[in-house]
């Protein structure tokens, strides 16, 4: 902080009994020269940002404090107050989430809210004052597909006046749900528009509102460059095999070789046998298309039967689906037991099942033609493309694991969508509403066509970088490029979300935090590891996604966290270093926690698995210099766990007051 910088604490007087406790005239005065205290009802609601950058506009503020709003809240990084090139670095004191709900012991109250006061305020001194740039967005987004998830992205994004560059391919054979030509005539005739048939992704490099895209088409590779992209490919039908038990020849049948023939009005048979969930709940196109295609049997005098085990009415025109089916003369059994097949003759085929409806009898039918679907499965392309966007697969092998963090259309690239059947089952319906999701997201990042946002997110020291890849491997955002030319690592700001991993595991301590750098953990952790109502702080390292929620919601419900507990709020946990750790211990800490999200929930992805395991060795390697048996604990929490946090520090703490951890 340069000399003669203004500091604002913005204090919140709708909060009850929070103006009071900053009557203590000593301890404001001791807070320094460089504050100011300004009050408000509410300084987030409405147009809260441009109510506080006027407030640094007239105040000439240099630095702000917002005591009031809940950490995990939205809480502004920085504002930018005069439209110049510097904005104004925000850092929230998370009172709430120290753990004294209303009504508490008041001398523990102010006690805790001054801590996270002066904890604050140590780390606003330290923050480096954020440069502004402007960058320019393409408002051109590329969709990957052929199904009518792929088209019913191309037409939300053409309503949000955006333009669509078509990577099409032939729809897919693992979705039943047919192309609507109207649709796909009218968009594609659209001159904001282009469709490149049969084309392939070979490469992406960039990030948020300049992604490079090297395509392979039948006419050569070409390059491609837009916004933001969005992946709607979908699963992949297995060839019809794996019949053990099952009679071979002409009486087995592919759904999807009956649903064509229905669909043309081809005759099939007289009697025809559907086996649905055969290997587990069928695919909810597959069930719609099946009733469909048997009621359109049943409709031109043929006698379908159709086997399942749950009764497939999908979508919202399900129900009135699978009514006009059993009016038409289609049987519907559900059973829980395998039904047997025997074939007498090349002719005919005996169908013996349980109905659940009558588990006591069992029922013979007499039929020409078993239909079965086909297995469907990932395809090829989801592992390349997930390479390609270096994003996890599920344990399926579909695309977008269901991280709640991103579901249902998002995910940790920023500008990187996914919809339909890529990673779930998507009736057209439900495409509708995610295209509409994508857009909603593609426009609040590429609205204006240009990015204002910070620069140096990460802060690179060429001189310390060797250029190990660690850093690059290890983000989930794609933020980071390699740079050959001068042998170091690039950040591309539009793409870090700023988790600070890439902090953490660089063995060089080449990078930096942009907002929460290491002397800035230092002058807070100074703070914080101060005696508290004279006993020694327990420190807990909390991710803001959601052991900070976590513990908000504790207040809201009125829960105390122990006295000692003395909560560091952090962007997410993969960022806690085993430095940071080790600098909580000397500077007074009893006992070190790291609360991070559960495993595959992380905003970050693998970034509380990145700290647990760093959290392991380091324990492992004080337990070695016989420091203390669990000096530091690592713990998985969810946003909605407010009784389970409590019980965690409840139970560290007593340990470490028993004498069993810290000694």
């Amino acid at each position: 902080m340069e000399r003669g910088e203004r500091i604002g604490v913005l204090l919140e007087t709708d909060t009850a009994g929070l103006a009071r406790l900053f009557e203590d005239k000593k301890w404001s005065d001791s807070l320094g020269r460089d504050v100011t205290v300004f009050t408000a009802p509410c300084w987030l609601v409405g147009g809260g940002e441009d109510d506080i950058a006027g407030l640094c506009r007239r105040e000439k503020l240099d630095r702000v404090v917002l005591v009031g709003p809940p950490a995990g809240g939205h809480v502004p990084e920085w504002v930018d107050h005069d439209g110049g090139d510097t904005a104004v670095p925000v850092v929230c004191a998370p009172w709430r989430e120290q753990g004294v709900p209303e009504g508490a012991d008041e001398a523990l109250a102010r006690a805790k809210v001054q801590r996270a006061v002066e904890m604050a305020l140590a780390r606003v001194r330290q923050a480096r004052r954020p440069q502004l740039v402007n960058v320019t967005a393409r408002r051109r987004v590329a969709v990957i597909g052929g199904n009518h998830a792929a088209w019913q992205a191309v037409e939300a994004l053409l309503e949000g006046g955006l333009e669509v560059l078509l990577i099409a391919s032939e729809p897919p054979r693992g979705c039943f749900y047919p192309l609507d030509e109207q649709l796909v005539g009218r968009l594609s005739s659209r001159p904001e528009v282009e469709v490149i048939d049969r084309a392939e992704l070979s490469a992406l490099t960039g990030c948020l509102g300049a992604y490079r895209l090297l395509l392979h088409t039948p006419r050569g590779a070409r390059t491609e460059m837009v916004g933001a992209l969005v992946v709607a490919v979908d699963a992949q039908t297995e060839p019809l095999e794996d019949l053990a038990g099952l009679p071979a020849g002409e009486l087995v049948l592919s759904l999807r070789d009956y649903v064509q023939a229905c669909r043309r009005g081809e005759k099939v048979a007289d009697k025809v046998c559907i086996w649905l969930d055969r290997d587990g709940l069928d695919r909810s196109c597959a069930g719609r298309a099946a009733l469909e295609a048997a009621r359109q049997h049943a409709a031109r005098g043929g006698q379908p039967t159709l086997l399942c085990r749950q009764i497939p009415v999908y979508g919202r025109d399900g129900q009135l689906l699978y009514d006009q089916a059993r009016q038409a003369g289609v049987t519907i059994i559900r059973y829980e037991q395998e039904p047997q097949f025997e074939s007498n003759d090349a002719a005919c085929l005996q169908v013996s099942v349980t109905d659940n409806v009558l588990p006591d009898r069992r029922l013979h039918l007499s039929v020409q033609r078993l239909v079965i679907p086909a297995r469907v499965r990932p395809s090829a392309l989801h592992a390349r493309l997930a390479e390609l966007l270096r994003q996890p697969l599920d344990i399926e092998g579909y695309l977008q694991p269901g991280n709640v963090r991103h579901r249902p259309v998002a995910s940790a690239r920023r500008g990187i969508y996914f919809i339909g059947g890529c990673h779930d089952q998507c009736h057209p319906g439900e495409a509708a509403l995610e295209a509409r999701a994508v857009l909603a997201g593609v426009r609040a990042q590429l609205a204006d066509g240009k990015l204002r946002l910070p620069a140096e997110r990460v802060v690179v020291d060429g001189d310390k970088c060797a250029s190990c890849l660690t850093c690059y491997r290890e983000c989930p955002h794609g933020a980071i490029t390699p740079n050959t030319a001068q042998h170091r690592m690039d950040i591309l700001d539009p793409a870090c979300w700023q988790c600070g991993i890439c902090t953490a595991v660089c063995p060089g301590r080449a990078l930096e935090h942009g907002s929460l750098n290491l002397a800035q953990m230092r002058a807070l952790l100074e703070v914080a590891g101060r005696d508290l109502q004279g006993q020694a702080p327990v420190v807990v390292f909390a991710c803001r996604q959601s052991a900070v929620a976590a513990a908000e919601e504790a207040n809201r419900l009125g829960l105390s966290l122990p006295a000692e507990v003395v909560l560091v709020d952090v962007p997410c946990a993969g960022l806690v270093s085993e430095q940071m750790i080790l600098d909580a211990i000397e500077r007074g800490a009893r006992g070190v926690l790291v609360l991070g999200c559960h495993h595959d929930n992380c905003r970050s992805l693998w970034g509380s698995d990145l700290a647990r395991k760093r959290l392991e060795r380091l324990e492992a390697s004080l337990q070695a210099l016989g420091v203390g048996d669990k000096r530091v604990l690592y713990h998985s929490l969810a946003a909605n766990e407010a009784h389970r946090l409590q019980h965690l520090l409840e139970q560290a703490c007593q340990e470490l007051a028993d004498g069993r951890i810290g000694d």
